[in-house]
């Protein structure tokens, strides 16, 4: 097998890529597994284009193939919204959640990767991390494989070789009490170091709207 990379700089690598940028975008798809919990989870879709403008906003566009569902998260408050349908409901921030669970009612494993200290709010207390070989000696490989035992997510991250960005993310997701885990597989793509925002985080727009019940949005 290939030489296994240093495990815990695959890690450092990729929270100093993401951290230090002050405006992220990309697009990820899950494929969900179990959810433990006991609330009413919301699913508006598992494939989303995200667009990050750090110390002004989050803006989350959900589809295609399902409802035009858009997320804003700005302020301690995020926002679910329905442009065509000019309505809107407010989903409360949860103090002291983990970063994948830190939208009321809803599931995001990418928000660790968005925060100032990457690490901790991605995984928490680290037990362990492991780098794994991938192919032959030979064989040009574009991404490391490590393994992560952490107090907020467990499972393998494929980080890109190039820009020290995630790849792939296989795991479960805790809250870190206890009480909610998620299981999930992320691919992530199309990296850039800039906000794509259609709204460029101005919620000006959303005044008019009409605020409903999460239900009533068709999700």
């Amino acid at each position: 097998m290939a030489a296994t990379p240093d495990a815990t700089g695959v890690i450092d690598a990729m929270a100093k890529a993401l951290q230090t940028a002050s405006a992220v975008s990309f697009s990820a798809e899950y494929t969900f597994g179990a959810m433990a919990s006991g609330a009413d989870m919301l699913q508006p879709g598992n494939t989303v284009s995200v667009s990050f403008l750090r110390g002004r906003g989050l803006l989350v566009a959900y589809g295609p193939g399902g409802p035009d569902i858009h997320l804003l998260v700005r302020d301690g408050e995020g926002v679910l919204f329905r442009p065509s349908l000019a309505i809107k409901s407010v989903v409360p921030v949860m103090e002291g959640a983990a970063a994948a669970f830190a939208i009321d009612r809803l599931f995001l494993p990418f928000m660790g990767l968005l925060a100032a200290d990457v690490k901790e709010a991605s995984f928490g207390k680290i037990t362990s991390v492991i780098a794994i070989a991938q192919g032959q000696p030979d064989q040009p490989e574009t991404t490391r494989l490590v393994a992560v035992m952490a107090e907020r997510f467990t499972g393998e991250i494929w980080v890109d070789m190039a820009n020290g960005l995630p790849v792939r993310m296989i795991g479960t997701y805790f809250d870190g009490k206890g009480s909610v885990a998620a299981s999930a597989a992320a691919t992530y793509s199309d990296w850039k170091m800039e906000a794509l925002a259609a709204l460029d985080f101005d919620d000006g727009a959303l005044a008019a709207f009409k605020t409903v019940q999460p239900a009533a949005l068709g999700i």
